[in-house]
């Protein structure tokens, strides 16, 4: 994590007006990603207040006030793939540097062999100041024009995405079963560890969630486990559970009541996936309505997730279904078909096998 995000670059070497062109460009060049853009208030009401810039559907800038601390800023950033910086006036882990003569002077004060400089961006045939290519010689740095093709593509392959990580479902309660789903034999052995059979083959990191109650079978095998910490709230509180573990992952929640599942299901829903989004999932062949536990949830579904318990709401699709995501129909409807009852159950191992 930098001073407000995770992907963020200070731009430096222009004046003010410069930079927030400079910022806007890369906005209109990188959507639909978003692009936040913090600077400083040139006209404070109050002094040192910042004003943040986040881009909107027409990718146009939406001016808001942000509280200075940091940590108010970064939660407002949170729903943002990329920041860039008013260098002149606050710092951030990366820096762009445009270049311009007037500002020759105040660039030597800022930059030296320690900037964590990633790209100088010139016009056509701009003189390089030899401070500059001093600190960072042409051969071994990235000299850009401010081309809309060149700044897509050096921010679309410097942006890190969430890693991924699957989480499984296990340790509900059954009901009409009569007995745990998730150790139903469909394919010569249990479903959970089927599924965890499949995370592995496809090189998929993975972790059981579940109850205290339920954890050692799968620590007795030598698998993870995320302990549900957020308690009795069924599947949220799995998802939130892992959040709570591992805020910086993005987590691809796959129920273990689904016996129709299979490789392709796991490539199929991350070939699919948005992290500019809340989350992506498959719908329901049912009712088109957005699936919880068949789904990728990017790290802003945390604080989202956090926010909708804060307002009495436990239900994840709900979350799913009032916040910014990608959903898609499957390829293969039978992977959301559940079995639910001994007779479902058994008729769906009469068609597996």
């Amino acid at each position: 994590m930098g001073q407000f995000h995770k992907n963020e670059w200070a731009i430096l070497g222009d004046h003010c007006e410069a930079i927030h062109a400079f910022a806007e460009q890369v906005a209109r060049s990188l959507w639909p990603l978003k692009v936040a853009y913090l600077d400083a208030d040139h006209h404070p009401k109050e002094a040192s207040s910042p004003l943040l810039y986040l881009q909107d559907q027409q990718t146009q800038w939406t001016k808001t006030f942000a509280k200075t601390d940091i940590w108010n800023t970064r939660i407002a950033l949170l729903d943002a793939d990329l920041i860039l910086v008013n260098g002149n006036h606050f710092a951030a882990s990366r820096q762009l540097v445009l270049i311009n003569k007037e500002k020759e002077n105040s660039l030597k004060k800022r930059l030296n062999q320690d900037s964590k400089v990633d790209a100088v961006l010139v016009q056509e045939e701009q003189e390089i100041p030899a401070f500059i290519s001093d600190l960072f010689p042409p051969q071994a740095f990235n000299y850009l024009t401010k081309t809309a093709g060149e700044i897509q593509t050096f921010f679309t392959s410097k942006i890190a995405f969430p890693e991924l990580k699957v989480l499984i479902m296990v340790g509900g309660k059954s009901t009409r079963m009569g007995s745990d789903k998730s150790l139903i034999n469909y394919h010569g052995k249990e479903q959970d560890l089927f599924i965890a059979d499949l995370c592995t083959s496809l090189h998929l990191p993975f972790a059981f969630s579940c109850s205290k109650e339920n954890s050692e079978r799968y620590e007795s095998l030598g698998y993870e486990v995320i302990v549900d910490t957020f308690l009795n709230m069924g599947p949220k509180g799995g998802i939130l559970s892992a959040f709570q573990a591992e805020p910086d992952r993005a987590w691809l929640t796959v129920a273990c009541d689904l016996p129709w599942i299979d490789d392709v299901f796991f490539q199929e829903l991350i070939e699919q996936r948005q992290p500019s989004k809340l989350a992506t999932a498959f719908l329901s062949p049912e009712n088109q309505m957005p699936e919880p536990l068949a789904a990728i949830w990017e790290p802003r579904a945390y604080l989202a997730g956090l926010q909708f318990l804060a307002l009495g709401n436990s239900c994840p699709r709900k979350i799913l279904m009032q916040s910014d995501i990608y959903a898609f129909n499957a390829s293969n409807t039978k992977w959301l078909h559940n079995a639910n009852t001994p007779e479902e159950a058994a008729l769906v191992k009469s068609q597996i096998r």
